[in-house]
């Protein structure tokens, strides 16, 4: 049965079902209330350098990576754990931080770097680590290349006064700079198992304002094998400086010297260069070298007769021994008569016990003539 309202209240029925229609619709028609999550995602960060396993020296730049969708609020870096002062940075856009540290206010020893980068919703991550060395205050020691750096470049940056930059058998395709040090830069096995090859157009060892003794390198592929600038003093023995003979033309210059740099250099081996010497108001000696094959063995550039020693050299097949400069008396125009496969010297070489008087083998005799001549021969 139906219900049947009043006439007189039917009109104020029908304006309630209107005004609950929409209200109804009202609460249909509105959009969800959105909740915002704040971003969970750990930044990203990288230890960039110093690299682990390097041994540092001075002030040294500390580079660290980090990037994340909603910025980085800061950077600490920690040294063994803890925080120095001033090693918190505050967040940037960029994505690279960096800070410098002395190293010289921590004593030599073994420490451990490693970074953590914050978000701005408290998120933090943290780098990988890396293990580093201090040496500012140890006494002189022997850095080995590949073991302690696999350049010899990065031993001799961090090398230090009196230090030894040992180097093993190999090829290294690089060209060195001694930049105002004194050290020696020596192989362990002599120039025959040791290569400096190094590109035509740069110099393979260049010593700037330092004094050093360089032993036991086979020296290739430079403008020069070694040049010596800026007050420098240098030592060279046992080594092999040779051009590799691919152009006729553009050979490499062995030893060169100028402006009143001292060098003294004996019982090395100069084989297809241009100029094996070559040396312009210099001072030094040359004592107990092979000239093999050269343009001009030794080249005397200045005007006027050099403060230079030479003498007891053995040169055979170049197209000049001397260059304005006059022969020494006790010069050997032989072939110096090499064992097949190697550069030691045949039982009846001219070279043999032929060298300076005043230096000797390792045995105490007279010393040979050539790379394995002399008190320093492998």
């Amino acid at each position: 049965m139906s219900m049947q309202y009043p006439a007189h209240k039917q009109g104020w029925v029908a304006l309630l079902l209107i005004l609950i229609t929409i209200q109804l619709l009202s609460c249909t028609a509105d959009s969800p209330t959105k909740v915002e999550i704040p971003d969970q995602r750990d930044p990203v960060v990288n230890w960039l350098s110093p690299t682990s396993g390097a041994t540092l020296v001075g002030e040294v730049e500390l580079r660290i990576s980090a990037k994340d969708a909603s910025g980085i609020s800061s950077i600490s870096i920690y040294l063994d754990g803890s925080t120095p002062d001033g090693w918190t940075l505050s967040g940037t856009t960029d994505s690279l931080y960096t800070i410098l540290w002395n190293t010289t206010t921590h004593p030599d020893d073994t420490y451990i770097l490693t970074a953590t980068a914050t978000d701005a919703n408290g998120n933090i991550s943290i780098s990988p680590s890396a293990k580093v060395k201090l040496r500012n205050h140890s006494l002189p020691s022997v850095i080995w290349v590949p073991d302690d750096f696999e350049k010899i470049q990065d031993a001799i940056n961090a090398s230090r006064d009196g230090d030894t930059v040992r180097v093993r058998p190999g090829r290294y395709e690089e060209g060195l700079l001694i930049y105002k040090k004194n050290i020696r830069l020596e192989s362990s096995d002599g120039p025959e198992q040791t290569t400096i090859l190094t590109d035509r157009y740069a110099d393979g060892i260049t010593v700037f304002g330092s004094s050093v003794k360089v032993r036991g390198f086979s020296v290739s592929g430079a403008w020069n094998g070694i040049s010596l600038s800026d007050g420098s003093i240098a030592t060279i023995s046992n080594c092999i400086i040779y051009d590799k003979g691919l152009n006729p033309e553009l050979r490499i210059n062995g030893v060169v010297w100028v402006d009143a740099q001292e060098c003294h250099i004996r019982n090395c081996l100069f084989l297809h260069c241009d100029r094996a010497i070559k040396r312009q108001y210099a001072i030094g000696s040359v004592f107990n070298n092979m000239f093999i094959d050269n343009v001009v063995g030794i080249y005397q550039q200045s005007l006027y007769q050099n403060w230079i020693q030479y003498d007891y050299n053995l040169f055979f097949d170049n197209q000049l021994d001397y260059k304005h400069c006059d022969p020494a008396p006790n010069d050997i125009n032989q072939d110096p008569l090499f064992l097949n496969g190697d550069r030691h010297l045949q039982p009846n070489s001219p070279a043999l016990d032929a060298g300076h008087p005043g230096i000797t083998d390792k045995d105490g005799s007279r010393s040979d003539i050539g790379i394995y001549g002399g008190p320093d021969a492998y």
